[in-house]
């Protein structure tokens, strides 16, 4: 996946979040996707995946740099060159 283009969501929810994140997966990107609740983060993916798209959830705080960098590592982690 190291030539695939990636695009990370911060702040995925029900709104706006979500929608930036569906029109980056029908451009092609894997969607990192990242929110503070897992709540949020459990249809999104699996709506992608059904259109045919790549999406991975991660949890994280946005206002704590170490959980951002961590969320950013495991993206890498996973595959997805962030």
């Amino acid at each position: 996946m190291s030539q695939s283009k990636v695009a990370v969501v911060l702040g995925v929810g029900p709104g706006l979040g979500a929608a930036v994140a569906h029109r980056f997966a029908r451009e092609g990107f894997v969607v990192g996707l990242m929110a503070r609740s897992f709540e949020q983060l459990t249809q999104i993916p699996s709506e992608i995946e059904q259109s045919g798209g790549k999406a991975l959830s991660v949890t994280v705080d946005a206002t704590d740099p170490a959980s951002v960098k961590a969320a950013f590592e495991q993206v890498r982690w996973h595959g997805v060159p962030a």
